[in-house]
Parts: C-alpha cells; structure tokens; sequence
C-alpha cells in the first residue's frame, strides 16, 4: 500500500511538489525568520575540504576569477534514470556557445563545473577555461567548499543553487519556474529571496548564451578584451549513428563514468548526439520556410563545431547555406 501510494505521488509532479512542501520542507519558516531577525544563518565552508581548495585555488586558479557553474544534464547518463525529469536539463548548445566565447573575451575567469561527472559532456570539460573538481578526485564537499570562496555561481534551480542561497556568494539561478518559487514560499515572478543580497538575482528568462554572458559581466563587472579565434584539431572519424544506438540501452556501461576513459572519436560522437535536437530544430524550420531562422542555426553549430562540419552534413543534407535557400 505504502508502495503504491509514493507511485501515485511520483506519477504527478505537483502532488509531490506538494507533498514535499507540506511535510518534509518549506521556505515559508525561513522567510518568516529572516522577516523577524533581519538575516538567516549561513551555512559553512566543510572544514576537512578547505585546505584541499585552498590549495588548488593557489596553485591552479591563481588570480582568476573563480565561477563554478551548474547545468543540469541529467539525459547524458541514462543508466541513472530520471527521464521524467529531463525537461529540467539546461540548453546545451547555449551553455557551450557562452563558455567558449567567455573564454576569448574573459581569460581571467575560471569556470568550475559542479555535480556528476556523468552528467557533464566531455566537450564542455575540455574547453581550457572549464574544469571539475572532480577529476581532481574531490567530491560534494570540495564543491561546497569553493563555492564559498568564489566570486560569482550560476546555476540552475536545483541543489547548488540551493546552496547558494544560504551564503554571501553572489548569484544568478536560472531557470526559475512556478514550481520553484512555490518551493521558495514566494510569488511567481520574484526576482529575489526574502533573504537574498543585492547581488544575489533569480532568472525566469529562457536560458542563452546571450543571457548567460550579460549575467557574467554583470556579475564580475567584466570588461570585453580582444577575441582570439584559436583552431579546433582535425576530428577523426566518428560514427554518431553507433552512439544513437548504444544511448537507447540504459545498461550499457558508457552511459555512466567510463565513457571518460575513451577515445576522441567518441566524445566527439557524443557532441553529435547532443547536437542533432538542434539539427532537427533546423529541419522544422526548413519545413515551415523560416530560412533565415535555419541558417542562424546552422550557421551557430559552424562557428562552434567546424570540425565536425563533415559529420553533421552527413546526417543533415541542408547542412550549408545554399542548400537550405534552395529548400
């Protein structure tokens, strides 16, 4: 019976959003304390992680601008489950397009992503301004840590930025929603905590690179440096129909933590399966004769990923401009 009772809950989402308020948390107290005393206790750095970060932001983020960061991509590791979730996940092709650009225009400034490495496509990892504490072999904790000591956390509504509200670090937490703000005790719409500093912003705006860079600049109050084009490496040859394929059974062990440990064909074909909902974006568009709404988005996926030029053409015929004003 009690079985049965939590899948009923699970099978509506607002029931458990409700549940959950009613019964295990809600903000509605916090506020009221920080309503009646003028502040709310901060959570605290993890006293066995701080010489671990102190060293690394020492010796590897020595004056940078440190900036973790947390996009939700839940749908990359499918052996983890979840998929009802997915409609959370953040817009991959926008966080990439902001991360590579903020590293021309903003050397200065460390990036540091935070959660499951499961979840973080391998592109993003090797961009040269992002890195994980977690390939370090730090955890939670570490992460916790340093988001105390940095000066600036974007992230989705979720766990960190949960974190995050219960600190003096400045912030912008994206993807705000009804449900949220119904979590926070909070009107929809509200752009900032009870509780929350100045500096300290929640965003309702659609995730995009456009957004994500001017919540940047604010927040740092960066100034633009001169762009640099540096060249990407020759790809090698990839199948992304092979990923496809291997991404529709939830067992197979690369959905988890060992896709790490393999080739470059394969990050690569995992970014070709991270891109083709853009691809097919583009399709529709074609389809319904937006054009121009076509060539900007394939003219954005050229920019970004030019050397898999080659594959994307393969499975997208449109794939140049000619092609797509002849359609």
């Amino acid at each position: 019976k009690i079985q049965n009772s939590i899948r009923d809950h699970l099978s509506d989402e607002k029931k458990l959003n409700n549940y959950f308020i009613k019964y295990i948390y809600s903000h509605e107290r916090i506020n009221t304390f920080a309503e009646q005393r003028g502040h709310i206790p901060f959570l605290h750095k993890a006293p066995g992680c701080s010489p671990d970060i102190e060293e690394i932001i020492a010796r590897q983020f020595n004056d940078k601008k440190i900036v973790p960061i947390h996009l939700r991509l839940r749908k990359l590791d499918i052996g983890y489950g979840g998929d009802h979730t997915y409609e959370r996940d953040s817009d991959f092709l926008e966080w990439y397009d902001f991360l590579r650009e903020a590293g021309l225009k903003y050397p200065q400034v460390q990036f540091v992503v935070l959660g499951r490495l499961q979840e973080k496509p391998l592109e993003i990892l090797r961009l040269p301004n992002v890195t994980s504490l977690r390939l370090y072999g730090m955890g939670l904790g570490h992460e916790l840590t340093l988001m105390l000591k940095s000066d600036l956390f974007i992230g989705t509504s979720s766990g960190f930025a949960a974190f995050a509200n219960f600190s003096a670090t400045p912030y912008f937490i994206t993807k705000m929603n009804p449900g949220s703000c119904q979590a926070y005790a909070i009107p929809n719409g509200t752009e900032q905590l009870p509780f929350a500093r100045p500096n300290q912003k929640l965003i309702y705006e659609t995730e995009s690179a456009e957004l994500l860079m001017k919540l940047l600049e604010s927040g740092l109050n960066l100034k633009n440096k001169e762009i640099v084009n540096s060249p990407r490496p020759l790809a090698p040859e990839i199948n992304s129909d092979d990923l496809l394929k291997l991404h529709r059974n939830p067992f197979h062990p690369s959905r988890t933590t060992s896709r790490f440990y393999k080739d470059e064909s394969y990050y690569q074909a995992e970014t070709i399966y991270l891109l083709k909902p853009y691809l097919e974006k583009a399709r529709e568009a074609i389809t319904n004769h937006e054009y121009e709404k076509a060539t900007n988005l394939v003219e954005r996926l050229k920019k970004n990923f030019p050397y898999l030029n080659k594959e994307i053409a393969r499975i997208f015929p449109a794939w140049s401009e000619s092609k797509i004003v002849k359609s």
